[in-house]
C-alpha cells in the first residue's frame, strides 16, 4: 500500500515528529490531490484564550459575527474602508460625530457591528431592527433604533433627522433589495454603502462618486489574516473587560442530535440570539 509523510501530534504539548501513514484510496466523486506547499500564518502559533467571564457556548458565537464589518470598515483596499481600528493607536473614538447607519442591527453581524461602530466613535449610530429588541440593541451602544417594518420613504425620512453631518459609511447586515435601496439613497456624494451580499445598487456610475462594496467578511481570506490575528487579540481584551459583549446563546439540547432542529428552528426565524450546540452532550443511540 502506498504511504504518505505525514507530521504527527502524538499528545497535547508534545513535539511534532515526522512520520507515514497510508495514503486514502478516493471513494467514487472524490479526488485524490497532492499537496505541493502549504503555507505557515502567524494564526498558527498563537492562542486567543477564552476571558473568565465568558461562557464555552458565547466563546462560540463571537469571532465570525464580528468578521463582516471588521473587515469591511478596517481591512485595506478594496477589501474595506481603511479606518484605524479602535486596538491601533489613535482608533479608539477617532470617528466621534460622523454617523452610521447600520442595518439590521438585532443580526449577530449586526449587533457586532454596533459595538465595534461604538468603539471607533461612530455618533449617531443608528440601526434597524424589531422594535421589541430596542433596549438590547441601546445596551451595546446604538443611540436609535428604527422600525425595520417602515417603508423605505419613511425609514429614509426618519435617518435624515437624526443626523447633522453626510453619511459617509453604511454598513447592511442584512442586503436584501429594500435596504440597500434605502442605504444607497441614504449614501452621501463618494461614500460607501457596505453590504454581506450580491450588490443590487450602485452598479451603473451615476456620477454621485458613491461606492457599494460586497464584503468577504472572513478573516481566514489572505487579505485579511494579519487584520484578523491582530482583532483576535485586541477582542480578547475587550471582552475581558467588558467593553465588547458576545451575543444572547440559546443551547439546543442534545449535542449534534439537535444540529438538524436547530437548523430547523432557524428556518422558522432566530432574532437576537445565537443557536449553539455542544457535541459533548452527544448520546450514541
Amino acid at each position: 500500500m502506498s504511504t504518505q509523510k505525514v507530521l504527527w501530534l502524538p499528545k497535547i504539548g508534545a513535539q511534532f515528529t515526522l512520520g507515514r501513514n497510508a495514503i486514502p484510496e478516493p471513494s467514487p466523486g472524490e479526488a485524490r490531490v497532492t499537496l505541493k506547499a502549504s503555507a505557515l500564518n502567524h494564526m498558527d502559533i498563537k492562542e486567543y484564550p477564552i476571558p473568565p467571564n465568558l461562557s464555552y457556548e458565547e466563546a462560540a458565537s463571537i469571532l465570525i459575527a464580528f468578521a463582516p464589518f471588521a473587515v469591511a470598515t478596517y481591512a485595506q483596499r478594496p477589501q474595506g474602508i481603511a479606518l484605524t481600528p479602535p486596538f491601533e493607536e489613535g482608533g479608539l473614538g477617532k470617528y466621534a460625530g460622523r454617523p452610521i447607519v447600520i442595518f439590521g442591527g438585532a443580526a449577530s453581524v449586526g449587533q457586532q457591528a454596533i459595538q465595534l461602530a461604538t468603539l471607533s466613535g461612530f455618533s449617531p449610530v443608528i440601526t434597524t431592527a424589531s422594535l421589541h429588541h430596542e433596549d438590547l440593541l441601546l445596551s451595546l451602544g446604538a443611540t436609535h433604533v428604527i422600525d425595520r417594518k417602515l417603508p423605505n420613504g419613511a425609514l429614509i425620512k426618519r435617518v435624515r433627522e437624526l443626523v447633522v453631518a453626510p453619511l459617509g459609511y453604511i454598513f447592511d447586515a442584512v442586503s436584501i433589495k429594500d435596504t440597500q435601496h434605502a442605504g444607497y439613497a441614504l449614501l452621501a456624494p463618494g461614500g460607501t454603502l457596505a453590504v454581506v451580499g450580491p450588490p443590487q445598487v450602485g452598479r451603473e456610475d451615476d456620477g454621485s462618486g458613491k461606492q457599494v462594496t460586497m464584503v468577504l467578511g472572513s478573516f481566514h481570506l489572505p487579505p485579511n489574516r494579519a487584520l484578523g490575528a491582530t482583532f483576535a487579540i485586541a477582542l480578547t481584551r475587550w471582552l475581558q473587560e467588558g467593553k465588547i459583549k458576545s451575543n444572547r446563546v440559546e443551547v439546543v439540547p442534545g449535542g449534534l442530535n439537535g444540529v438538524m432542529p436547530g437548523l430547523r428552528q432557524l428556518a422558522r426565524g432566530v432574532s437576537a440570539t445565537k443557536l449553539v450546540v455542544c457535541p459533548p452532550e452527544t448520546i450514541y443511540v
